[in-house]
């Protein structure tokens, strides 16, 4: 899908279940989002079906974040619609290990500008956990500002580019 100097962001595929669970299984990675299926057959299926309905239907969705040079699965990162806003959500999630290396940057900077360029889409939101300091910082570092007036669960905050 992507390109970066030190990355190659694509879709999921089943052949990339057991390195998610890799990722998955740092506690400081679920602490601010939900978890995967227990069951990894229940994921596979999840990601074909997450394939069918969204990479086919809308051309986007969440990918996840190779290195280049090994290809290894660093994380993942991408856009999907979330019900009540304009335009489209960013998530994003690294490993433990490739956090704090400028990898999320380099990935979510990337999407932001195939939002733009490719779907056309300017307004983009990302929904944080307030006590989530590393993604709100994230957030600020790509431009996004703290949106006050949107409304979201207890316990998290808004950013948009707008």
């Amino acid at each position: 899908m992507l390109e970066t100097p030190r990355m190659v962001i694509r879709e999921m595929c089943p052949d990339d279940i057991d390195a998610i669970y890799k990722i998955y299984e740092g506690p400081s990675i679920t602490k601010y989002m939900e978890n995967l299926f227990t069951d990894k057959e229940e994921e596979r299926q999840y990601m074909k079906d997450y394939y069918e309905h969204v990479y086919c239907f809308y051309g986007y969705g969440m990918w996840v974040i190779t290195l280049k040079e090994s290809e290894e699965v660093i994380g993942r990162a991408g856009l999907e619609y979330k019900e009540g806003f304009d335009g489209l959500e960013i998530g994003f999630m690294l490993g433990k290990e490739h956090q704090h290396k400028g990898y999320a940057y380099e990935a979510c900077k990337a999407i932001l500008e195939y939002a733009k360029a490719e779907l056309e889409q300017n307004e983009i939101h990302a929904v944080v956990h307030k006590e989530n300091h590393a993604s709100i910082a994230l957030c600020e570092r790509l431009g996004l500002h703290k949106n006050s007036h949107a409304k979201v669960k207890e316990g998290f905050c808004v950013f948009s580019n707008r």
